[in-house]
């Protein structure tokens, strides 16, 4: 967060000069996947009401999705952002339903069978996103 307040960005890696400070849970980010971190710092800029840093982390999750596709990270991070964000917060639900469209054999693994049946507003969702 602090550098995006610094930079309007945000890198993938951390600092390790300021490695030593983070807590253990902080310390686990600097393995995070792109896919992941993202729906992290997004969970994070909702929470704290910073809009131009969830429409960047929504914008890098969605070329990571394209460029990078990694499905077990795709689960995760789909996981993360079903856990974290409200339901009326659509900004990284919709881009998720969208990778799940272009990724639709995706619903065929066990992992994705399960992530859906656990989260109930994730199917609900992408029952209606098949429909339209």
């Amino acid at each position: 967060m602090i550098q995006y307040f610094n930079r309007l960005d945000y890198q993938q890696s951390l600092d390790s000069s300021n490695h030593s400070q983070l807590s253990e849970q902080q310390d686990n980010c600097t393995d995070l996947s792109g896919l992941f971190l993202h729906a992290k710092v997004y969970a994070i800029a909702e929470k704290y009401a910073i809009g131009g840093l969830k429409d960047l982390a929504v914008t890098k999750f969605r070329t990571t999705a394209k460029t990078v596709w990694d499905a077990g990270d795709f689960l995760d991070a789909a996981s993360e952002a079903y856990t974290s964000t409200i339901d009326t917060d659509r900004g990284l639900r919709d881009v998720i339903l969208g990778v799940f469209a272009e990724h639709v054999a995706l619903l065929d693994h066990d992992e994705a069978k399960s992530l859906v049946k656990r989260l109930g507003s994730l199917a609900f969702d992408l029952l209606v996103h098949f429909h339209q």
